[in-house]
């Protein structure tokens, strides 16, 4: 019960972060276009500019009726070039004891763990949530991946399906222990 929340604070801590990095949160569409800027402006293409800042929110688990914090800083390094996002959840996220945050540096580029524009994407091992893999498409704004083996709790897998905004985040976590399913929904904005 309380590892699939805590499953939820990982996925949207990556979800903040990238978009996540969580973790944090963190993916893209694959396109190789590299000549983006870090402006915060609107337009058609995304850019780290538009989802820099500090994020609060929640996460609460519908099944087992738990709960926990979201917070993430969204930074962009390098004169652009470089997405971090630092995401921590609170709470028994997984079950298990609160997780550390999860970093993930993403630069620009195309494929796993960089950002373009027409997004990021993110496919690494944390230690808050286990192997994660999160896609983020800017111009549909749909944030999606899934996950496994958090090490408090290595029967845990998950998905994610979320939007993100310049300003708002929200999610549905589906965490799957053996022939059980838990519902976790999450939200958290800009500020």
């Amino acid at each position: 019960m309380a590892r699939r929340n805590r499953f939820l604070i990982l996925v949207l801590g990556a979800l903040i972060a990238g978009g996540v990095t969580a973790g944090i949160v963190l993916a893209s569409s694959g396109s190789g276009g590299d000549s983006q800027t870090a402006s915060a402006s609107g337009g058609a293409h995304f850019s780290p500019g538009k989802i820099k800042g500090k994020w609060t929110g929640t996460w609460h688990n519908v099944t087992f009726n738990t709960n926990g914090s979201i917070r993430a800083n969204v930074q962009v390094k390098n004169n652009g070039k470089l997405l971090v996002p630092l995401v921590d959840f609170g709470g028994n996220v997984f079950g298990c004891a609160n997780p550390p945050a999860a970093l993930v540096s993403l630069p620009r580029g195309g494929g796993n763990n960089h950002w373009n524009n027409s997004g990021f994407k993110v496919n690494k091992f944390t230690q808050a949530f286990g192997n994660l893999h999160l896609t983020y498409d800017w111009t549909h704004k749909s944030f999606k991946g899934s996950g496994a083996r958090p090490p408090c709790n290595p029967n845990i897998t998950y998905t994610v399906n979320g939007t993100l905004t310049k300003s708002k985040f929200t999610a549905t976590v589906k965490i799957i222990i053996g022939p059980q399913t838990a519902t976790s929904k999450l939200t958290a904005n800009k500020q």
